[in-house]
């Protein structure tokens, strides 16, 4: 269903209308994606606090990020508050060979 989504087919998991950067598909535990950059950590942190807190789930949050996102503030209150609180969380830090906006 997520490449139907990326293609904008509705079989996608939005019906099409989400696209990548705006995909959810709770059915599979992907909690979706977002465009703006570094929003993704502190989202995922949330996610993570909820089931560890909330929900008294015993389940890990993964979240992917580029290294340019690693330039945001919130990334890094986002590691400080994970370590504090014992977050359930994977921060996955990709190089996908970009930093804003220069290459490496």
């Amino acid at each position: 269903k997520m490449v139907y989504e990326i293609y904008g087919d509705k079989r996608g998991c939005c019906k099409g209308y989400g696209g990548s950067m705006h995909m959810l598909d709770k059915k599979v535990g992907f909690v979706g994606s977002t465009p703006i950059l570094g929003s993704a950590a502190p989202i995922a942190a949330g996610i993570a606090a909820s089931k560890k807190f909330m929900n008294k789930k015993n389940q890990i949050t993964i979240v992917f990020i580029g290294d340019g996102a690693a330039e945001e503030g919130a990334f890094y209150e986002t590691v400080n508050l994970a370590g504090l609180y014992r977050l359930p969380l994977l921060i996955i830090l990709e190089d996908n060979l970009y930093s804003v906006e220069t290459s490496s």
